[in-house]
């Protein structure tokens, strides 16, 4: 079944329970989206667009996006929405790169929310929607807005709510995060010096 292959390439990819075969792991990836697993369809969008373990193929990485919006994978309309915006292999076409992202958005692709609040003015105007972001996991979206309430140039400074957003880029992975999480504790900047947690 579709879900068995993608797991398979990725465990394949990381070398869990098997010798790293990246070739395979691709193989696994194409018969997952050929039946229609949309996250594995915008996997071999991103390997093509990057041209990792494949030639960099930019109208290869485009139709696997397509499909992997087609399927209900937010992030491949997100991806499609950047090329729109972008110009990248059709002409720059804003609109359509707008309802990509909201389209994105809400399949859950958190940076789909994002890429939507920029291009509808940022911060502080759409907050809702970068916070949003953050909420779907996009860990960069949490830091950036951590950023903008810890410097309180975007949006009002509040000491407090930088900490939490940090955290919360942090869990997601974004080492930026850990790291300013950990001198507001240190500091002891929204929250009770903390050294240890540091």
């Amino acid at each position: 079944d579709a879900r068995g292959c993608r797991s398979a390439a990725v465990m394949l990819d990381a070398g869990r329970g098997a010798t790293v075969d990246a070739a395979r792991a691709r193989s696994l990836l194409e018969r997952a989206c050929e039946l229609e697993h949309g996250q594995a369809c915008g996997e071999l969008g991103e390997r093509s667009a990057a041209g990792t373990g494949v030639p960099k193929d930019e109208a290869r990485a485009r139709g696997y996006f397509e499909r992997a919006c087609k399927l209900t994978y937010g992030e491949g309309c997100n991806r499609l929405g950047g090329l729109a915006e972008r110009g990248l292999g059709e002409p720059v076409d804003l609109a359509r790169a707008d309802a990509l992202y909201f389209q994105a958005c809400d399949l859950g692709a958190g940076y789909g929310c994002a890429n939507l609040a920029r291009r509808r003015g940022g911060l502080p105007k759409q907050r809702d929607l970068f916070r949003r972001g953050c909420e779907l996991g996009a860990r960069g979206v949490c830091v950036d807005l951590g950023m903008a309430a810890y410097q309180g140039k975007a949006l009002p400074k509040d000491l407090a709510a930088a900490l939490g957003l940090f955290e919360a880029g942090c869990e997601l992975g974004a080492p930026v995060g850990c790291r300013n999480a950990a001198i507001q504790y240190f500091r002891g900047e929204g929250v009770a010096a903390d050294r240890a947690r540091a």
